[in-house]
C-alpha cells in the first residue's frame, strides 16, 4: 500500500570533508545518512505515533548531474543488499528498509519543486556558515536562525542537534577546521554529538 506517503519535513545536511579520498563514497554516505533521518523521524516514528502503522515515505530529488530513477533505485538496492549482508561501509545506522519503495522515489527538475528549493537556501547558509575561502568569510549568523527546524534525537526541544540534523564529515578533530570554521559547529552542539546504535542485522 503506497498510499498516503508521509508529509517529510524540509530537511538537509551538511557533509564538510577536508580531503575526499572517494568522492563517491561521500556522496553515498552522505544520500544514506539524509534517509537514515528521513526514515527514522517521518516514516517510522511519526507514521506509528499518528497512523499506528509504518508506512512509507516519498523521497524527492533534484534532477541533476544525469540522476535518473533506475540508477536512484539501484543505489537504494545496492545498499539493502550489504544491509541483509552486514557489510555496509558506514557500520553505525541503517535504513528502515519497511519503510522504503522505489515506485516512491522521484526525481524533479528543481525550478519546480519549493522543497528542493528550500532544502538548497539552508544548505547555503551552512555553506556560508563554514566557508572562509570562495564567499569572503564565514558567516554563520543565517544557520543559526535555523536551529528551531533542525532534527534533534530525540524530537523534543531538549533533543540533541549535534551528529543527527547536523552531521560533520569526518568528525570535528579530523576535519581540520579553521576556528571560524569550526564555529558553526559547535554552535549546534560539537564535539559532543549523537551517535546511531551499531548495526547488528537489518533484516526488516
Amino acid at each position: 500500500n503506497l498510499n498516503p506517503p508521509n508529509r517529510l519535513r524540509d530537511s538537509t545536511m551538511l557533509s564538510v570533508h577536508s580531503k575526499p579520498n572517494d568522492p563517491n563514497q561521500i556522496a553515498d554516505s552522505h544520500n544514506r545518512y539524509q534517509s537514515e533521518r528521513c526514515d527514522q523521524n517521518t516514516a517510522y516514528e511519526k507514521s506509528l505515533a499518528d497512523f499506528g502503522e509504518v508506512r512509507r515515505v516519498k523521497l524527492e530529488f533534484s534532477q541533476r548531474g544525469g540522476l535518473t530513477h533506475h540508477g536512484l533505485a539501484s543505489y537504494y538496492r545496492w545498499l539493502q543488499v550489504q544491509s541483509n549482508e552486514g557489510g555496509m561501509f558506514l557500520r553505525y545506522g541503517d535504513l528502515v528498509w519497511e519503510t522504503m519503495h522505489e515506485d516512491l522515489l522521484f526525481i524533479y527538475p528543481h525550478k519546480k519543486r519549493a522543497g528542493l528549493q528550500l532544502a538548497d537556501a539552508v544548505a547555503s547558509a551552512f555553506f556560508k556558515a563554514h566557508d572562509c575561502f570562495d564567499t569572503g568569510g564565514c558567516d554563520p549568523q543565517f544557520a543559526k536562525l535555523l536551529g528551531p527546524r533542525m532534527g534533534r534525537y530525540p524530537d523534543c526541544p531538549a533533543g540533541q542537534i549535534a551528529g543527527y540534523g547536523v552531521k560533520l564529515m569526518p568528525y570535528l578533530k579530523k576535519a581540520d577546521l579553521l576556528p571560524e570554521q569550526a564555529a558553526i559547529f559547535k554552535h549546534y552542539g560539537y564535539p559532543k554529538q549523537w551517535r546511531a546504535p551499531a548495526l547488528i542485522s537489518a533484516g526488516l
